[in-house]
């Protein structure tokens, strides 16, 4: 306990008072000789020592009047922290994107301004003061301590909401190793509003001889729905929507292509649930678009968006040449082929006695299966294919003749064809993960091709000979047919997968899109300036040897090649999530530097300066002098009956 005015405690000296006036107050007593009072003895002496009672219970009610007085004008103050006047305090601001949600009107970052301010108005005028903003990663803002209140105020109102998650305990490791080799006693006031994902990181914290005090600015009961992601694959997107709240709510999406509202749809998600939202773009055109998903306003606007980068392609027309046609299509050379091919393309088959006569202007990929021989004008027709930018195919089979092809299509294929092989197994050379297959088909025969220098082997057999070769011309070449002919791998699950991954190729092109977090850091190839940036708001900036990925949207970086990055929150990081971590975890983390969480209400100001200075207990020695001094009363006056 301390006293806000302890000069008064001088007053003590008071108490000596009435013990002199008791002291001085006593007579001797005079003896006087009178008749027998034997049998008034026994009463005089009772009487004697009721009264001596009651005059030592005066002089202790009277000093401790005394006392108490003294203790009203020294106005004492109990304290629950610690402090000496020296003590300096670090407030820590949470400016993370979670903070942007809005309670009655305004964003919690303004709550934590707020409260900051109200506590600044308290702490003692001699008081040092530090700021420090925090996110995952810790920004001083007045790094030094000073007692500068109004410069305090000015940079407190420059702290912007960052866009990253939560790491509490990082910060409070990061200010206690910045002020490790200063000896002042400490006191750090973390303002946040306690959504759990912020604290619920696994790491220890530093020790150290601080006090530790958390205000609480967070909603009780948030209600928060955030598009989480968003995937595409093809010409399919699909929106997966949050909802991080207690109930059940329907909710309304909206896809954006290049600026333009292109479809909507009204779902419902269910309490602490992702729902899914996919659907098929089309008619649209070829290339890379600009789209952003949506969802309907709510408390937390910074997740309610979600940017992407979509290439749309039609389905390639693809164009099967059939060159040994059977009565039945089970039998035949490109049955198996179509229906592998219909989930990526529109299918056409011919026979390849059609072939001369075909439009192939509007095909992208022909199929040539065990077409036995090419004429002069057939040859001619390939060449002008490949230099028109198609794709050919070759599925050779028993009607091919090796050394045909190897003379007339020597310019063409990426390969030569040579001799026939006898069994064989498939291996999982160049598959992606997920792609892995299951070697148990049956190969009966293959042709064994000899790539030229410049092509490239897409897939092997397990001996590491090529089961599919492809040149620099996209021109492509398997060692096998595609029925049944020579092995039961048309059959087989493995031959979609093939199919796939053949597919990878003729869709690739010179533009990458990938997707990163807001705040990272484009990493360019080293030595290189980056050519060309066009952010997401249409701006353009050249020559740059980095890039900060400040805003959200979608960046277009024009180096040897264009690539699309899609900048987004880190929605899967949790901080969307604003349920409350419980008061008694918090002590857990902190142990003994942890004093006590305040929550920022109508009584934020009397329970802040009862934790900083205690409590001011000069109200209750007034009640007490008041008692006291009736007791006094009665007891001065009380008369035997």
């Amino acid at each position: 306990m301390t006293f806000l005015n302890s000069i008064f405690l001088w007053g003590l000296t008071a108490v000596s008072i009435p013990l002199i006036i008791h002291l001085l107050s006593q007579k001797k007593p005079r003896i006087i000789y009178f008749s027998d009072l034997r049998f008034l003895e026994l009463a005089a002496s009772r009487s004697v020592k009721k009264f001596r009672v009651r005059q030592y219970l005066l002089l202790l009610i009277r000093c401790l009047l005394i006392i108490i007085l003294t203790f009203i004008f020294a106005r004492p103050v109990i304290h629950y922290v610690p402090s000496s006047k020296n003590t300096e305090t670090i407030f820590l601001i949470d400016n993370s994107y979670s903070m942007g949600y809005y309670k009655d009107g305004k964003s919690q970052l303004e709550y934590a301004k707020s409260v900051v301010k109200q506590t600044l108005n308290l702490i003692n005028p001699q008081e040092k003061i530090a700021i420090f903003s925090f996110s995952n990663i810790l920004l001083p803002v007045v790094k030094n301590p000073t007692t500068d209140k109004g410069l305090i105020i000015s940079e407190l109102e420059k702290i912007k909401l960052d866009y990253k998650k939560t790491d509490v305990i990082n910060a409070v490791n990061e200010v206690i190793k910045y002020f490790q080799n200063d000896k002042t006693e400490k006191r750090i006031i973390i303002v946040t509003d306690f959504a759990k994902n912020g604290w619920l990181l696994k790491k220890n914290t530093v020790a150290g001889n601080y006090k530790i005090i958390c205000i609480d600015v967070g909603d009780n009961k948030p209600v928060n729905f955030a598009v989480s992601n968003v995937e595409t694959s093809g010409n399919k997107i699909t929106a997966i929507v949050s909802n991080y709240s207690d109930d059940k709510k329907s909710i309304s999406t909206e896809l954006s292509i290049d600026g333009k509202k292109y479809k909507s749809a009204f779902f419902e998600i269910y309490p602490h649930k992702n729902s899914e939202w996919s659907f098929d773009v089309k008619n649209i055109k070829n290339g890379i678009h600009k789209c952003f998903i949506e969802i309907e306003p709510d408390k937390l606007l910074t997740d309610n968006k979600y940017f992407f980068a979509f290439n749309y392609r039609e389905k390639p027309k693809v164009l099967l040449i059939d060159g040994h046609p059977q009565f039945s299509d089970f039998k035949g050379e490109t049955f198996f082929l179509k229906t592998a091919l219909a989930n990526y393309s529109d299918v056409k088959v011919i026979n390849f006695s059609q072939f001369g006569n075909e439009e192939t202007s509007g095909y992208s990929i022909l199929f040539f299966c065990n077409v036995s021989d090419f004429n002069k004008d057939e040859v001619l027709l390939l060449k002008n294919l490949i230099s028109s930018g198609k794709y050919l195919v070759f599925f050779p089979g028993d009607k091919v003749s090796s050394e045909k092809y190897n003379t007339k299509l020597s310019f063409l294929l990426p390969c030569e064809i040579s001799s026939i092989l006898n069994y064989g197994k498939l291996s999982n050379y160049n598959l992606l993960e997920g792609q892995e297959i299951s070697t148990d088909e049956t190969i009966k025969k293959r042709f064994l091709l000899i790539p030229q220098h410049n092509a490239e082997t897409l897939l092997k057999f397990s001996d590491d000979t090529p089961f599919l070769v492809k040149g620099k011309n996209n021109v492509f070449v398997f060692a096998i047919s595609a029925n049944l002919s020579y092995s039961d791998i048309p059959i087989r699950p493995v031959f979609p997968i093939i199919i796939k991954h053949l597919f990878s190729y003729f869709l690739e092109s010179d533009i990458l899109i990938k997707s990163v977090n807001i705040g990272e850091t484009y990493q360019k190839i080293a030595g290189k300036i980056i050519p060309e940036i066009v952010s997401p708001d249409g701006k353009i900036v050249k020559n740059q040897s980095e890039l900060l990925f400040e805003k959200k949207g979608v960046y277009e970086i024009k180096n040897h090649k264009t690539e699309y990055v899609n900048v987004n929150l880190d929605v899967k990081s949790g901080e969307s999530d604003l349920a409350k971590i419980d008061t008694a975890e918090i002590k857990k983390l902190f142990d003994k530097m942890f004093v006590g969480v305040v929550i920022a209400d109508g009584n934020f100001e009397k329970k802040i300066k009862k934790i900083l200075y205690g409590s001011e207990l000069t109200k209750y020695f007034i009640l007490l002098l008041l008692i006291f001094a009736i007791l006094e009363t009665l007891v001065a006056n009380y008369k035997k009956s």
